[in-house]
């Protein structure tokens, strides 16, 4: 990445940066079963799957490709597609906490996202 003689520019060559859809047995019967586009993807993404911006921004912190490359090859963010996504990850670890639990609770959620609990006292 650094400039030399022979590479004033830092870099030399072409490097690809992927986004790879493996088709395993979960992603396979999603498919037979026409599910979502979200579904398949959440399913890729459980299995592992990078985006093709994670393996831009991997890349770029090892330093194989120059960090400015990032915004223009897969860095751009969607703000707020990401958040939809942390929301969904909570309501689902929420979820799960609250059907592991016996004791009864009631959860409500501010405009800023967190969530509080409050248990009833016996």
């Amino acid at each position: 990445v650094e400039p030399s003689a022979n590479c004033p520019n830092g870099t030399r060559g072409r490097l690809g940066v992927y986004e790879i859809l493996e088709i395993n047995d979960g992603i396979r019967a999603a498919i037979l079963d026409s599910a979502d586009e979200s579904i398949i993807h959440k399913i890729a993404r459980e299995n592992g799957m990078l985006s093709l911006k994670e393996d831009t921004i991997i890349k770029a912190m090892q330093k194989i490709i120059p960090f400015e490359e990032v915004a223009q090859i897969g860095g751009l963010m969607n703000v707020e597609e990401e958040k939809e996504e942390e929301e969904e990850k909570e309501e689902k670890t929420l979820e799960v906490i609250l059907e592991e639990s016996n004791e009864p609770k009631n959860t409500t959620r501010s405009d800023d996202g967190i969530a509080s609990f409050e248990r009833d006292l016996v």
